[in-house]
């Protein structure tokens, strides 16, 4: 990448990448049709990028004082700048559509929240599914090297959970866009080979080759974003399910991406509490709904065999990964799983798996689980003090942080991320939207889980039926959960954040 545009302000770079993107439903439109679609984003794309190259040249020579301030405040203003932008060519090729409701849209496939925003009205050209799965994982990139390459200098991000202050400060001042480059050229080969991998695999599996696409940018990415309604509506749903959950294992912990900024330094990936947590948890999911089966026969009509019985256990196994994940596909057999467990409401399970997310610095939302983890460490350290009080905890510094500092924290974004979604719960019932729609929306935008709705209630909430005032709520709860709001704390008030 030529060393001037490097010099860039961020946000100006990533205005530029935009609009180049433009150019891909463009020519998807231009070489299926309809060319109606293919022209807007064309025209859109070029336009963009001339205005963008005008506002480079204008902060050609700009050089702020604090490069990693400048690039913080650049991140989070991307998640405010680049929606509308995105909508652009999306309401003028689908004039029809309200702007809001496109905005509304392309916020949450940027965050990769993956709200179906659009179900129930007319189908959308294929194009426009690519488009809005192709802006999903431009979010889950920019989160990827965002997390480890801006956010981790500031403590924030779930670095703060493993590593000392005084660590991270070093990092502020050696930040640079070198330095994201070089992220960038860490992260990109295994995000891009996962991708294209996933994609002639889903292709080979029986799928078509946009459905495999897209559902190969939205698996990587954690959006959830499908054209066809989820694993479902796909050609060989069972084949494409094995192929999605290996790469989701990939949300779970930022190591297999090779980056090692946020990585829990001298454990192995055996040790590694993230990875420990979310096999534990799903283990034990999965165990517990797959035995409740034997005792539940008496109360609900038994399904016997040996084919749904391995059909449920994949289906519990699938779907808990997915919605652990924040992505949300739910597999062809939840239904099996469903009549075998014998629960009344075993999507419970589901959004409280949403809620606690995959690994910290992925492209997964939720609270994380280097979080849980650290709050886990203290609670069975605390019991372990009550039992034997003269006890040591010992496992080395690595855990000694992560149940001291790193619970304390962790418990300090617990609490803060549950007063705002106690608060947009009551600005929502205050505006005049029931508890009953209130509270799954609440959850799936804080969670970045937007298939979470699918689960909520037996009649869909209708989002373009949503007021103004109410999807800007619940875009700027989307950007919340997915920039963390230590981050806000952290622009807002630098001084006491790091001190």
């Amino acid at each position: 990448m030529p060393r001037a545009i490097l010099n860039l302000p961020l946000l100006v770079i990533l205005m530029g990448l935009s609009s180049l993107t433009m150019y891909v439903p463009a020519a998807h439109a231009a070489i299926v049709g309809p060319m109606w679609v293919a022209r807007p984003f064309f025209y859109g794309g070029s336009i963009l990028l001339i205005c963008t190259a005008m506002l480079a040249i204008a902060t050609e020579n700009y050089r702020p004082r604090d490069v990693g301030t400048s690039q913080l405040l650049a991140f989070v203003g991307a998640f405010f700048v680049l929606p509308p932008m995105l909508a652009l060519p999306f309401h003028q090729a689908m004039p029809h559509l309200s702007f809001v409701d496109i905005w509304f849209d392309m916020t949450s496939a940027l965050t990769t929240t993956g709200f179906d925003t659009f179900a129930g009205q007319a189908p959308l050209p294929n194009s426009m599914h690519l488009w809005r799965a192709l802006v999903g994982w431009m979010g889950g990139l920019l989160i990827l090297v965002g997390a480890g390459r801006i956010l981790a200098p500031f403590n924030l991000g779930g670095a703060e959970i493993m590593n000392a202050k005084s660590t991270a400060q070093k990092g502020i001042q050696r930040n640079s866009s070198q330095h994201l480059v070089k992220g960038l050229f860490i992260i990109f080969p295994v995000y891009g080979a996962a991708t294209v991998l996933l994609w002639l695999g889903l292709i080979i599996s029986g799928e078509t080759q946009l459905t495999a696409f897209c559902h190969a940018l939205a698996t990587i990415s954690t959006s959830g974003l499908s054209p066809v309604g989820g694993m479902a509506g796909t050609n060989s749903p069972f084949l494409a399910e094995m192929l999605v959950f290996i790469v989701l294992a990939l949300t779970l912990s930022r190591r297999f991406y090779g980056d090692s900024i946020m990585t829990t330094e001298g454990l192995h990936w055996v040790k590694d509490p993230e990875l420990r947590l979310a096999a534990t948890v799903i283990v034990s999911i999965c165990a517990l709904m797959f035995s409740s089966h034997f005792l539940a026969l008496g109360q609900t009509d038994a399904v016997y065999g040996i084919l749904p019985a391995l059909g449920a256990l994949w289906g519990f196994l699938f779907t808990t990964l997915s919605f652990m994940t924040t992505t949300g596909f739910i597999s062809q057999h939840w239904p099996m799983a469903q009549a075998w467990s014998g629960l009344d409401n075993p999507s419970l399970i589901l959004i409280a798996l949403a809620i606690i997310g995959g690994g910290v610095a992925t492209t997964a939302g939720g609270i994380k689980l280097l979080r849980a983890a650290a709050l886990f460490t203290q609670v069975s350290r605390e019991l372990d003090r009550i039992i034997l009080p003269n006890s040591v905890g010992g496992r080395g510094k690595a855990a000694r942080q992560l149940r001291r500092e790193g619970a304390h924290l962790a418990w300090i974004y617990m609490m803060l991320i549950s007063f705002l979604m106690v608060f947009l719960l009551l600005c929502l019932s205050l505006i005049g939207l029931n508890f009953e729609n209130s509270m799954p929306l609440t959850l799936a935008a804080f969670s970045n889980t937007g298939p979470l709705l699918s689960l909520s209630q037996e009649a869909a909430i209708a989002l373009v039926d949503l007021s103004i005032l109410e999807k800007a709520l619940l875009g700027l709860a989307m950007i919340l959960g997915r920039l963390e709001v230590l981050a806000l704390v952290a622009v807002l008030m630098p001084q006491a954040w790091q001190a």
